[in-house]
């Protein structure tokens, strides 16, 4: 902890500025994990390096870490604090990522498993590339704003069916059934996030509540069992690297510039809800955010249960292709060849 100071800090935000932008590929493409070698390699072939975004946030984390010790007594002063100073926003939050257009969805559903409602097999008859979050996670994105992990963590218990006969998803913070972990596998982003969306008729059309009864007789708890749990950032890690990289990006050629993301569905969903004048407080709910800036809603106001909230749901109209309803059984044969593959046991 002696050597802990000011130069030291700007010495390690010198390094960071020099790091590949993504370290992990960078690691695989010049095998090694050294990060001192990682960072002469990028200077040697001209790699795209860390933006200054991500250094704030490295250097965030870092002062943040040494403010505990500090308040711990095991620091006597934090060396971090205002050691870089930081860039003034030159964009507005809403124009940080791109919503989906038309013709962005109509690329992202013409993929394959949407026009035939399953995946390809291989020649010994299994789903070598194909899994059913393929065809549910943008549909679930597009149709209810949830965030990718919020989706990616689902249990088929959080799929809800009201006395009227209403489905809806419960994004909670319910205690998992995993014997494997300490505590909950899910997280949300802020207490707001609990919430509860209905489905849409469209999602229902394609099989989604049949899909959950299926996965349910044949003994899966989770939505997306196939998925496998990434420790720090959950079971989105994943999901995230599939469509973001591999679909986005190398099978539509969409620019990876952080504009169009998985993210992008719940820019794509609020606007929608906007344009057809939902009541901000309403919007607020089934975005999963504050539900007001007074102390009467924020407190008093309880949130509109899912039979009326169906009815500013129900509208959404996005202009999709035709899509094919999903192939339960194919999807089921996709999981058993997935955990096989992956080695991923419940």
């Amino acid at each position: 902890l002696g050597v802990l100071n000011r130069q030291l800090i700007w010495d390690y935000e010198i390094k960071l500025r020099k790091m590949p932008e993504n370290r992990y590929s960078a690691t695989r493409r010049h095998n090694t994990q050294d990060a001192n070698k990682l960072l002469a390699l990028a200077e040697k072939h001209g790699e795209a390096r860390l933006s200054s975004a991500s250094v704030q946030r490295y250097m965030d984390s870092l002062s943040s870490m040494f403010a505990w010790a500090v308040d711990n007594m095991i620091l006597t002063i934090n060396p971090a604090k205002g050691a870089i100073e930081k860039q003034k926003k030159l964009t507005r939050e809403q124009d940080v990522r791109s919503k989906f257009g038309i013709s962005d969805l109509e690329k992202i559903f013409s993929a394959h498993w949407f026009l035939t409602g399953t995946g390809e097999r291989n020649k010994q008859g299994r789903f070598y590339q194909y899994r059913p979050h393929f065809y549910w996670l943008p549909l679930l994105g597009l149709y209810t704003g949830a965030r990718l992990n919020e989706l990616s963590q689902l249990y088929i218990s959080d799929i809800r069916v009201t006395e009227s006969g209403v489905n809806y998803i419960d994004f909670n913070l319910d205690n998992a059934d995993k014997i494997d972990i300490d505590g909950s596998d899910k997280s949300l982003k802020t207490v707001n996030s609990k919430r509860i969306v209905p489905l849409h008729p469209h999602l229902i059309e394609l099989g989604l509540p049949d899909y959950v009864q299926a996965l349910s007789n044949a003994g899966y708890s989770r939505l997306f069992p196939e998925l496998k749990r990434d420790e720090i950032k959950g079971y989105g890690k994943p999901a995230g690297s599939w469509f973001n990289e591999r679909f986005l990006g190398k099978q539509l050629g969409m620019a990876r510039d952080g504009m169009r993301t998985f993210h992008s569905f719940r820019h794509t969903f609020i606007t929608a809800l906007s344009e057809l004048e939902v009541p901000s407080d309403i919007l607020s709910q089934l975005a999963g955010h504050s539900r007001g800036d007074t102390i009467t809603t924020v407190r008093y106001r309880k949130d509109t249960e899912a039979d009326r909230l169906l009815n500013y749901v129900m509208p959404l109209n996005f202009l999709l292709p035709s899509i094919i309803p999903f192939k339960t059984s194919d999807g089921l044969d996709a999981i058993r060849d997935g955990l096989k593959r992956k080695k991923i046991y419940l």
